[in-house]
């Protein structure tokens, strides 16, 4: 199911579109798409959309349940700027990216 196509999809008039990206392993199961989000939307009314798209896999993965905030090995990009507040508010166009941080090496 198409996040664009739920029974409360805002209207035009009240609703803004935004693009959606994942990367790494969370491609397998965030699929790119573009979402209409009711105005006024912020990144974290955006996440409680996708858990309750994605369900387990994503409360898993995205959700530290001890928390119930982002994992912190979770990066969350709006328009490739690196997005700490939570409550920041969407605007139309906006592109949200989902990667997982990877670090090591020697």
């Amino acid at each position: 199911m198409n996040l664009k196509d739920s029974a409360n999809m805002p209207t035009e008039n009240d609703a803004i579109d935004i693009t959606l990206r994942s990367f790494g392993i969370l491609k397998t199961f965030i699929t790119d798409e573009s979402i209409r989000l009711k105005k006024e939307s912020s990144l974290s009314d955006l996440l409680d959309m996708m858990a309750n798209k994605y369900d387990a896999r994503f409360k898993k993965i995205i959700i530290n349940s001890e928390t119930n905030e982002v994992n912190s090995a979770i990066c969350i990009l709006v328009n490739g700027n690196l997005a700490n507040n939570l409550s920041r508010k969407l605007e139309k166009g906006d592109q949200i990216t989902l990667f997982i941080a990877i670090s090591g090496g020697y």
